[in-house]
């Protein structure tokens, strides 16, 4: 019997803010909450599962509008494997957070950038182009 591979490109309609940052998570979010004047949540802890079997858990808030959406992503898995720490995206291992940010129209990522740069428990932040990503379908996955 004949075989056939289903190849899907997913969409990366997104832009992304790299963010390092000593502080917890909730801290982020609750001060970009109070700066960009949005309300993001708590969302469960992603699973992402890799080809060669590993699988880390990312913390995640997330903050979506009907045609937009605002997203914290903890670049450092919250368990440990022994070789490490592992990573959302191993190739920016100095980030500690990311920003997807979801509906160019409603939100300005260069905005962004510039508003999170002056809140003074991020350290430095920076715009990223997804698409040069290698792991960048780590950060396509789906929202309760």
């Amino acid at each position: 019997m004949r075989k056939s591979k289903l190849v899907v490109d997913p969409l990366f309609d997104f832009d992304l803010v790299g963010l390092i940052s000593h502080a917890k998570g909730y801290r982020i979010a609750w001060e970009l909450n109070r700066t960009l004047e949005v309300q993001l949540i708590k969302a469960k802890d992603q699973i992402i599962r890799f080809n060669d079997g590993n699988a880390i858990t990312v913390v995640n808030y997330y903050y979506k509008t009907e045609n937009a959406g605002l997203f914290l992503l903890r670049n450092r898995s919250i368990e440990t494997k022994e070789s490490g720490q592992m990573l959302l995206i191993p190739e920016l291992q100095e980030f500690d957070f990311f920003l997807k940010i979801k509906g160019a129209d409603s939100f300005d990522a260069e905005e962004i950038a510039k508003i999170v740069r002056n809140i003074k428990i991020i350290q430095y932040s920076s715009l990223i182009d997804p698409i040069n990503l290698k792991s960048k379908e780590n950060l396509v996955f789906d929202y309760e």
